[in-house]
């Protein structure tokens, strides 16, 4: 199974949504001290056991981000280019899940599911070079596409983190005539770690476990 299947492709986990990655602006940032800390995305397997419970967990391959992967439709299947319309055009990287690593990253993580069909996923990537969160002034954007599918995405504050970066995304996505709800919370850790968690469930939930996808990365 491809990582980007579920990131940057193509999908059809959370009802056709996928990963969202995103804009910076007032983002949280937590200092520390002392020597900065290490971080493995190999271990992020480390937070499955923080899914909430009747949610079984399944390990994504390990992969790389290409180009084409990275500019795929991404959130809820939507693309950025015509004849979808992202409003403003210069927020467009809020669609693409693995943006803040960019191209070159690999890439870990894991997907939980339960018998109710909803989904959560935990990413993480070391990117080739420095990674960010991205523009500011991408508080609310619409995306608007010809297949009767509209979006609107709200920056939403994310956890404090220790030495991290975070941002919250709240999707409100319509395909349809269904109204679909994500959130997604994104940390950049460091220098070339992102780790993301994106859920359809209680938006806590999400948050929580970026916390501890965070802490199971930390060597």
């Amino acid at each position: 199974m491809s990582v980007e299947k579920y990131l940057v492709g193509p999908v059809v986990v959370l009802s056709g949504a996928a990963l969202i990655a995103g804009c910076g602006g007032s983002d949280s940032k937590s200092g520390g001290s002392g020597q900065a800390a290490k971080y493995d995305i190999s271990k992020v397997a480390g937070a499955k056991g923080s899914l909430p419970p009747g949610y079984d967990p399944m390990d994504l391959e390990s992969d790389t981000v290409t180009q084409e992967k990275l500019d795929a439709p991404g959130v809820g299947a939507l693309s950025t280019t015509p004849p979808s319309v992202v409003t403003p055009a210069e927020c467009a990287s809020l669609l693409k899940p693995l943006a803040p690593a960019g191209v070159g990253a690999k890439t870990a993580g894991f997907i939980g599911s339960n018998q109710e069909g909803h989904t959560i996923i935990v990413m993480a990537a070391e990117a080739a070079k420095a990674a960010e969160l991205g523009p500011a002034g991408c508080d609310h954007i619409t995306v608007d596409s010809t297949d009767g599918v509209t979006a609107t995405v709200d920056r939403v504050p994310g956890p404090d983190i220790a030495g991290a970066k975070t941002m919250g995304v709240q999707a409100h996505i319509t395909a349809g005539g269904k109204p679909i709800e994500e959130t997604t919370f994104t940390a950049v850790l460091g220098d070339k770690t992102v780790a993301v968690v994106q859920a359809d469930v209680d938006p806590q939930t999400a948050k929580d476990l970026l916390v501890k996808a965070v802490a199971a990365m930390k060597s």
